[in-house]
């Protein structure tokens, strides 16, 4: 992979990551927490479904496996980060989550 289109990579990844915090915080101005964050996520999934079809991937997989991981790291998480962005500043909650 030519060094350009990993620095290219790393600098969209950079400033997707870090415009989360912002967004989360201008969403909660208009939407209720957990109801933002699940329109949010259920917008990516759909999403990274249309691009798994489109490459032609597979998409099974193991139900418990997604389960456990639809709601520990994801629910819980972002779950509690929406929640708490209501009370405290958007880089602070960056910096705690990371």
């Amino acid at each position: 992979m030519p060094r350009s289109l990993v620095w290219t990579l790393y600098a969209c990844l950079v400033l997707i990551w870090s415009s989360t915090w912002v967004a989360i915080k201008i969403g909660l101005e208009d939407l209720p927490p957990l109801f933002g964050a699940g329109i949010r996520f259920s917008i990516a999934g759909i999403g990274l479904l249309a691009i798994a079809r489109l490459m032609g991937r597979p998409l099974r997989t193991d139900a418990r496996l997604a389960a456990v991981l639809a709601l520990l790291p994801f629910a819980a998480a972002y779950g509690l980060i929406y929640w708490g962005e209501q009370y405290v500043p958007s880089g602070l909650a960056a910096v705690l989550f990371g």
